[in-house]
């Protein structure tokens, strides 16, 4: 069946596992120590109709889930804490790339997007995704207010592009997390392959953030864009 969601048209609707839209109240997801993990042959990349891999951004792209947890627009304070996400991307069936170079189709462990609430993510292990570890992506200008995050014992390793991409906020901070092995062991990897970037997009403005006593190590790209 033909979908989109998240503005993207699909060959297959993403799964929606913990899906989060327009909340104003509190989210709090206590993982209490278990483990998310993707199922094994779902299609990541382009493919024709009859789910056949393509060539690059021939097709139509699929992606088994645009965040494992996803919030978008999201006005009440968002925690995520003792949980473990496993993207199992080495076990889905992998089609053509799709985008300006590799696999640039939404699949991350954790995508907040445009959410202005106080966001505190605690003892969280996002690996093995076909894009990101984490998506931060709030609607920062220079006339609105920030809105402030913390990340502590994050720790963010093994996905295809990035562990953290940082589109868009201010006033947010990471305490002893890790931002490790984008890349590495993977049978495939899309540029920029960093531990962390940084990177305004769509207007929006990234400021006032502070990493202690992180690493940014081993990645096969640079450790911070």
């Amino acid at each position: 069946l033909n979908g989109t969601e998240s503005g993207w048209n699909y060959l297959w609707d993403p799964h929606k596992i913990l899906h989060f839209v327009d909340c104003t109240k509190p989210i709090i997801i206590n993982g209490n120590g278990c483990t998310i993990k993707c199922t094994d042959n779902l299609k990541f990349g382009a493919f024709d109709s009859s789910g056949n891999p393509v060539g690059m951004n021939v097709g139509t792209p699929s992606s088994p889930y645009i965040g494992m947890i996803y919030a978008q627009d999201c006005s009440g304070d968002i925690v995520i804490r003792d949980l473990e996400l496993d993207g199992n991307i080495d076990a889905a069936d992998i089609g053509g790339g799709w985008g300006d170079v590799g696999w640039q189709i939404p699949n991350s462990g954790i995508q907040l997007d445009n959410c202005t609430g106080k966001t505190f993510i605690c003892n969280v292990e996002a690996y093995n995704h076909g894009l990101d570890g984490c998506v931060v992506k709030q609607a920062l200008t220079a006339q609105h207010s920030r809105y402030p995050g913390t990340m502590i014992n994050v720790d963010l390793h093994h996905n295809m592009r990035q562990g953290l991409s940082f589109v868009g906020g201010s006033g947010w901070t990471f305490i002893g997390c890790k931002f490790n092995y984008t890349g590495v062991g993977l049978a495939q990897a899309s540029n920029p392959k960093a531990g962390c970037d940084i990177e305004g997009e769509g207007g929006n403005l990234c400021s006032q953030l502070t990493f202690l006593n992180c690493e940014f190590m081993w990645n096969s790209g640079v450790g911070l864009v």
